[in-house]
């Protein structure tokens, strides 16, 4: 004989807790962690601060130049990790020449020292007299506490008289090089998006042109 039995689910011992999350605390912790993140970026940001010089911001050279100027000042915090390089062109005809560099930053494995250092750098430009010509130097006065520099030099004659110039001052943050200084012997088309190769195209002048990038 065959006896059919009810069978009922076992009791169990240990039963497993489920967390459930509202639709709306799931919102509330997607947003607390973007908000997370945008503090996180803007406390290690990397931005430096371009202005255009003043009478005070005075900016050393060799005594052999036959002259100088202030073109633009160049501050911010510079944390471990933080590289930045200002470069001088040479503009003519729509051709592009890099004549001087200088590349300054805080090594990432750099012993000591805080994370954040504050520097600015007064940025000029110097002649020297050559047979036929000058040439122009891009001068800087400044460091990073702790930080390194180096620089290159092209020695590249040229002869023209500026009636134009021009700083472009900003806010600039890595990504690319950006345009602050341009000084020539005609009008100037510039915008803080060009690059020098686009400012050469849209320029059929002779120019100096100053750029700073960070990384």
């Amino acid at each position: 004989m065959t006896n059919d039995h009810n069978l009922s689910p076992m009791p169990n011992d240990h039963p497993t807790r489920r967390f459930r999350f509202s639709l709306r605390q799931l919102f509330l912790l997607v947003a607390l962690v973007a908000i997370g993140m945008a503090i996180g970026k803007w406390v290690f940001r990397k931005v430096v601060v371009v202005r255009a010089p003043r009478a005070e911001d005075r900016v050393f050279g060799d005594e052999s130049l036959k002259s100088r100027r202030n073109v633009a000042v160049v501050s911010g915090r510079f944390m471990k990790g933080t590289y930045s390089s200002v470069k001088l062109y040479l503009v003519q005809s729509g051709i592009v020449a890099e004549i001087h560099g200088h590349f300054l930053g805080r090594e990432k494995a750099e012993k000591g020292g805080p994370i954040w250092e504050s520097a600015t750098m007064r940025l000029g430009l110097g002649e020297y007299p050559l047979t036929g010509g000058q040439r122009t130097d891009l001068l800087m006065t400044g460091e990073i506490p702790g930080g390194s520099i180096a620089s290159t030099r092209k020695s590249t004659k040229h002869n023209f008289n500026v009636v134009a110039k021009e700083t472009l001052p900003g806010r600039i943050t890595p990504g690319r090089p950006h345009i602050i200084y341009i000084e020539g012997d005609q009008a100037i088309v510039v915008d803080g998006s060009m690059t020098v190769e686009e400012f050469a195209r849209a320029n059929t002048g002779n120019y100096l042109v100053v750029t700073v990038e960070i990384r």
